[in-house]
């Protein structure tokens, strides 16, 4: 007995606020068909079953957004493929007179501005996941700087002895480089916080509704459970991708970091009998299929190899958004697709680098001591007593009678 008016009010008061939209842009077509009612003073045939579709309409996009904030994507999926607007309010595939994909659909919305959106938040979530596999490895490294924090070693220096340092001491500082890995990532976070949402083509916002460009952010973070914001100038934030730059850069950083780490834990591990051999790295598979015996580092080459393309990656990231011109920048899918891989190869390799490498390792110790007593580098700690010159003497001579 209610009006169709009445109708799409009271579905708006019931439907989660993400959708309210919808029925704002659905209102005229219906209050058109209740024009039609008032002035025939009758109910529109089939009134009644298109209302109930509409209900269930909106029953299957309030279980969608469901299943979106809890990550249940096989049933987002099925769900999705349920919601047919034309065909649930009574009409046919094509015929766009009840839901139009542009006026009613996308209404205002514009590529410009949903596609980078999509995008930051897409890398949000993988930097959450990443920052979790670094604080695995940090606590990882960590524990080992304390199981062996009463090895000796010789510290080096371009290659050549240096002065005696702790093995532990040596983790503890790749614990703290991880640590500011994370912290930079912290930040990156921020910078994928920012949407253009409600910008359309170049962020003046042409063809938004008000209301829309009022609710879109607060509903997303909603729907995504996200701490999102709306940019504070929307045409800067169209064209300008600075911040997927730096975001670019701080896991470039990051990978460095960690190929550097690699580097050292090949060449600490090297021999096992004319190498260093100072720590052993757990084995994981033959080495070689023509030398019986051999073992290679294959974990720490696996990261050197990730972040030889996150640099890549960077560099592509870099260049494209360079390569932007005027309102907007062209280039934001090349951008996307290389900052996603890097974040996602970036978590998979720190994954495997924990379990597979940093937990196994074990310190040598006999030969960390004795490369350090048969070492010159002990040399240094004289010369605040006897003087640089004198210590000097020492070394040379102690170097020449080296058998």
């Amino acid at each position: 007995g209610r009006s169709f008016g009445e109708i799409a009010q009271s579905g708006k008061a019931g439907c989660p606020s993400c959708y309210t939209t919808f029925y704002d842009r659905l209102l005229p077509s219906i209050q058109r068909i209740h024009g039609k009612a008032k002035h025939t003073g009758k109910v529109p045939a089939g009134a009644g079953d298109r209302l109930k579709k509409e209900q269930e309409l909106d029953a299957l996009r309030q279980q969608l957004a469901q299943c979106i904030a809890e990550q249940q994507y096989e049933e987002c999926a099925a769900l999705r493929d349920r919601i047919r607007a034309i065909e649930l309010l009574g009409g046919e595939k094509g015929d766009y007179a009840l839901v139009n994909p542009n006026d009613h659909v996308n209404y205002g919305q514009s590529t410009n501005d949903v596609f980078p959106s999509a995008g930051k938040l897409a890398v949000l979530k993988l930097l959450v996941r990443a920052q979790i596999q670094l604080e695995r490895l940090s606590e990882a490294l960590e524990a080992k700087a304390e199981e062996f924090d009463d090895v000796l070693k010789m510290g080096r220096t371009q290659m050549q002895d240096a002065v005696p340092i702790r093995l532990g001491q040596e983790f503890r500082a790749y614990s703290w480089v991880v640590r500011r890995d994370i912290a930079r990532f912290e930040r990156a976070k921020d910078e994928m916080r920012r949407l253009n949402m409600g910008g359309t083509a170049i962020g003046t916002g042409i063809n938004a509704d008000e209301r829309y460009l009022r609710r879109i952010i607060p509903n997303l973070s909603k729907v995504t459970g996200l701490e999102l914001v709306q940019a504070s100038d929307l045409i800067d934030a169209t064209q300008n991708l600075d911040g997927l730059v730096a975001v670019s850069g701080a896991v470039k950083t990051c990978a460095v970091n960690l190929s550097k780490m690699s580097n050292d834990l090949r060449l600490m591990s090297s021999g096992p009998r004319c190498g260093f051999s100072e720590i052993n790295l757990p084995p994981r598979q033959n080495g070689s299929s023509i030398m019986p015996g051999k073992v290679n580092p294959v974990i720490p080459e696996v990261v050197s190899q990730v972040a030889f393309n996150i640099i890549g990656n960077d560099v592509t990231v870099t260049m494209a958004a360079e390569a932007g011109q005027l309102e907007l920048n062209a280039f934001e899918p090349i951008i996307f697709y290389n900052l996603i891989q890097s974040v996602e190869t970036l978590t998979y390799a720190v994954h495997t680098f924990v379990d597979n490498c940093v937990t196994g390792i074990t310190a040598n110790r006999e030969r960390c001591r004795d490369m350090v007593e048969h070492s010159v580098g002990i040399i240094t700690a004289l010369c605040p007593h006897v003087g640089y010159e004198k210590a000097a003497e020492v070394a040379k001579r102690d170097r020449k009678s080296v058998v």
